[in-house]
Order: structure tokens, then sequence, then C-alpha cells
């Protein structure tokens, strides 16, 4: 049994640096990931190395202020 077995897990900025190390360790540890991104096309090579095809999620995240 893997440490994250029936989690899912939710990264943001997933195709690339941090994110997409995050969404590797995740995944073979059991978790399924859901990849939130704005570069799709970046999102879909992840997603494909991890074999979560469905996980992904178009996400422009902006600063908020008030």
């Amino acid at each position: 049994m893997k440490r994250l077995d029936g989690k899912v897990s939710v990264i943001t900025g997933g195709d690339s640096g941090l994110g997409r190390a995050v969404c590797k360790l995740f995944s073979k540890n059991g978790a399924s990931v859901a990849i939130l991104d704005i570069n799709m096309e970046l999102a879909h090579v992840v997603a494909n190395e991890i074999n979560e095809a469905n996980g992904i999620v178009l996400l422009d995240v902006v600063e908020f202020v008030e």
C-alpha cells in the first residue's frame, strides 16, 4: 500500500518546476492528481507521464487585491 492511496491532490502550476515534481511524487505515492495550469500543452505532457489523462483543469491563478 502506498502512502497516498485513495487521496486526491490538486496541484496548481503542475506543468513545470516544483509543481511538476510534486505531481510526479504524489502520483508515485498513489494519489490521483488534478493538474491545474494555464499551459494546457505542458499540463498534458505531465498528465501523460503520470497516467492522469483526465486530471487536467485550465486555470489562470491571479493575485486578488482588495
